[in-house]
């Protein structure tokens, strides 16, 4: 199976959703790398970022077999703060760093049947 789709976006109802405009044509850019391996059942990795301080980083939803969950902080009124190249570059990291949590926690078994 491949890749289907790499999400990145704020949490539900977040006051600061104008950061979720920024991140679909770099997601898409990522993905176009990565679309033609073979990832076995899982069709879409979705990472959601929240500024709130009581975010835990890093912690995955395992409730889909399919679909990788991920929560990531990030400040995002620094993001939005940071040129069009700067928000880029950090949306690039945000999407490599979460991309090889996964695959660390894939080939250490700790994720997936």
């Amino acid at each position: 199976m491949k890749l289907k789709e790499i999400s990145v976006g704020t949490v539900y109802k977040h006051p600061l959703n104008i950061f979720n405009k920024y991140t679909w044509c770099i997601a898409e850019f990522y993905w176009s790398y990565l679309k033609k391996y073979d990832t076995n059942q899982i069709k879409k990795v979705v990472i959601l970022v929240d500024d709130n301080p009581a975010t835990k980083n890093n912690t995955i939803d395992e409730s889909n077999t399919d679909v990788l969950v991920l929560m990531k902080w990030l400040d995002i009124d620094y993001f939005l703060s940071l040129n069009k190249n700067n928000q880029k570059i950090k949306l690039i990291k945000l999407l490599h760093e979460s991309i090889c949590f996964f695959l660390q926690k894939i080939i250490i078994g700790r994720l997936l049947p």
